[in-house]
């Protein structure tokens, strides 16, 4: 199409990357822009997607065509392998050492903890994608791309945190029932940014891309411990 980006209502799919959108083949990034409401059609905030147990939702998730990597055996893959084995490997990163004591629950059935994990490093799971363009009546496969948390995995990556999520839905009986993953999650409550998460506090978290200065670290004792590094590509 003209545009690197389609919207709807509910979802915006864009073009990901800088260098790849050269590729013939196109890896894209997706996000949720549905608005959740209360009882009174208030607005709450954006719908999250959980697609696995001890992946925290999110709003932004990558889909990545590894065209150099059709096997996927790499990228991802070695991520998913690290979170596996962090802890043989690596120390934990403070949000992580929080998440045991401060552990999101079910917010339907608060004596039920979530199985999410704070990770070392992104990580996906492989899938065939199926996209349906606008205009047309059928379907197209666009190949096996990796299902992949992005950049704006904040809540995985321990840079937001949750109090409480839930996907459980209502029945026919007005009853809330477990609905299996994946799924959207239909209420949740967060840490505002004044909020400590045990002794972290949210406003002392950064982010730091090599090449970017557009996030010019300017509290240098106290951010490293909390900082993500991670390339400018």
């Amino acid at each position: 199409g003209k545009s690197s980006s389609e919207y709807t209502t509910d979802v915006s799919v864009s073009k990901q990357g800088t260098s790849t959108l050269n590729n013939l083949v196109k890896s894209l990034e997706i996000r949720f822009d549905k608005m959740l409401k209360d009882d009174d059609g208030g607005n709450l905030d954006y719908e999250l997607f959980q697609p696995r147990e001890t992946w925290f939702p999110e709003r932004q998730f990558t889909l990545k065509a590894d065209v150099v990597d059709s096997a996927h055996a790499n990228n991802a893959s070695i991520g998913k392998w690290i979170n596996d084995n962090s802890d043989f490997l690596f120390e934990k990163t403070p949000p992580m050492e929080q998440l045991e004591s401060h552990r999101p629950v079910d917010t339907r059935d608060r004596t039920v903890k979530d199985k999410v994990t704070i990770k070392q490093t992104l990580e996906g799971f492989p899938i065939i994608l199926l996209i349906q363009f606008d205009g047309e009546e059928t379907q197209t496969m666009l190949g096996i791309y990796s299902f992949n948390l992005g950049r704006g995995a904040y809540y995985n990556m321990g840079f937001r945190f949750m109090k409480d999520f839930t996907t459980k839905i209502k029945n026919t009986a007005g009853e809330y029932v477990d609905n299996k993953l994946p799924a959207f999650v239909t209420s949740y409550h967060t840490y505002a940014q004044d909020e400590l998460f045990g002794n972290i506090d949210q406003r002392k978290v950064y982010s730091y891309e090599f090449g970017e200065n557009a996030n010019i670290i300017v509290d240098g004792d106290k951010i490293l411990p909390l900082a993500l590094f991670m390339q400018d590509d």
